[in-house]
This record gives C-alpha cells, structure tokens and sequence, in this order.
C-alpha cells in the first residue's frame, strides 16, 4: 500500500539495509522489529544500540529504537516515565499498600496470571503493583471487566476496539484470549466506551508517542466505571493484532470495527497514517 502511494518500502534485514550504504533518500525511514520484553529480558544486548548507530550515520530515520523498548518492556519503568510526562496511568504503588486494593502483575512478562491485594498488603517490588482501576461494565445483565485496545502509529489512532472478562471468571485482567466474540457485548461496549472516548484515545496516544517516539504501539486502556475516564494500563510494540482478528471471526461482518478484518483496508489505513505521522 505504501507503493501504490509513490512510497518505496521493503522488508529487510539489518545487515541487508546498512550493506546498501547511506539511506537512498532524505526522508528514509526503518522500522525495527523485534520484541521488547525479550529485548529487556536479555539484559538489553548492546546489538542494537549498534545497528542504530550504523544506521543513523547512513542518514536514517529510526522507529521502535532500544530506548523507546527498554521502557516499554519493564512495566515499572513504564509506568513510571509515562506518568512523568503526563499520560494518566493507574498509581504505581511501593512498600506496602494504603487503603487501596492493588493490581499486582509481572513487570516483564505477558499473559502471566495476577495477583489482586487487599489494602495494607506488604508488597514484592520486583513486581508491577498499581491501584487496581474499577473497570467493571454491564451489558443486557452481565458484568464485565473491559478494556480498550487503540493500535497507533505514534499520535494517529488507526483503530481501537473493546475487550472483555466476565467478571464471574474472578479475574480483573483481560486480555483477547479472555473477549467473547459476543456481537451484542463487543457492539454495546464499542458504542458506549469507544465511540465516545475517541478523543481521550487520541490524546493517550499523542502523550506516549512524544514521550517514548513515533512507533507503531498497542496501548491497552481502563475504562475507568467511576469516574468515566480513561487510564492506560500499558502499551507495548505492535504492529498488527492477528489474534483478535482470529477470535472475532465468527462476528466479523457485523463487527464494530469490520475494517480489521480486510487486510486490504487495514494496510491502507497504515500506510496513510504512516504517510501522514511521517511527512512522507
């Protein structure tokens, strides 16, 4: 899709592109992928940091660097340095906790069970403990834990979508794998806590982008029951979630976001916003 716009793109290795020498053009891009909790967990290897180098000095302008991956990767950190530049995060919590319950997760790790505390718990801050966020909603009778995934490309939102947990599972943690592919309660959910959110989407994706860089990034959103506002949860390096495709294929000509379902569309959503995020 970015070829049929008059964008030259192709998919290589880093040794391929730093053989061809300095970048073809002035406003040349690379996209760097690889997995930042693997990236972390290794110790962040000092590999990368040298094929950026190389890169930068062939005239390239570089997205998902090891900087932006070192944060993403540790949800600590994260939490931490996206706080500081203002996006709204639930409360990271140390020591022991106050009066509030607390969401307890791995900080490097995905998929991985959690632990919710009572108030005064001593807490292990080796792990990722924050204030756990009301994100309980009904649907025709049923509760549901939810939240919000937008995938972007730095501040463009290309698409965002719900996911839920019935809350009779007993955990607060949701994840794809966790969403039915219920048409009533993924349209409902959409209509009253996406639609009206867009802007408040817009704006978390704008905060991360000019505090971590312009990547593609999956930002998983609170819908917070109390007060209506939205928190992120966390966000991670992603450039395409194939997995909620595939769970939502039973209801994927009558879903909310049907455009995630044709390939065609989705990459030519891509590349306009990656056109228009990178001046291209």
């Amino acid at each position: 899709m970015l070829e049929k716009h008059g964008v030259r793109s192709e998919t290589l290795t880093s040794d391929e592109l730093i053989a061809r020498g300095p970048a073809p053009h002035e406003r040349a891009h690379a996209l760097l992928h690889f997995n930042e909790l693997n990236y972390v967990s290794a110790g962040e290897p000092p590999e990368l940091a040298a094929i950026e180098s190389e890169l930068e000095t062939l005239g390239y302008t570089l997205h998902h660097r090891g900087a932006a991956a070192r944060v993403v990767g540790d949800k600590r950190r994260q939490n931490a340095v996206l706080t500081a530049a203002g996006v709204p995060m639930p409360r990271l919590l140390q020591g022991q906790a106050g009066d509030e319950t607390v969401f307890s997760n791995e900080a490097v790790n995905a998929h991985v069970k959690v632990d919710v505390l009572p108030p005064g718990s001593a807490l292990d801050d080796a792990r990722y403990n924050t204030t756990l966020v009301d994100t309980v909603h009904e649907v025709q009778g049923r509760a549901f834990h939810v939240s919000l995934r937008a995938i972007c490309f730095g501040a463009r939102v290309l698409y965002a979508w719900p996911r839920c947990r019935d809350v009779a599972e007993g955990d607060p943690s949701v994840h794809t794998g966790d969403t039915p592919a219920d048409l009533a309660v993924i349209s409902d959910l959409h209509a009253r806590l996406v639609v009206p959110n867009k802007r408040q989407i817009a704006r978390i994706a704008r905060g991360v982008s000019e505090a971590l860089g312009c990547n593609f990034y999956a930002h998983d959103l609170l819908p917070c029951a109390a007060t209506g506002k939205l928190l992120l949860c966390e966000t991670n390096l992603k450039f395409y979630d194939g997995r909620y495709r595939w769970q939502m294929m039973p209801i994927k000509d009558e879903h909310p976001v049907a455009a995630m379902f044709n390939g065609k569309t989705y990459a030519r959503r891509a590349a306009r916003i990656i056109i228009a995020e990178t001046g291209l």
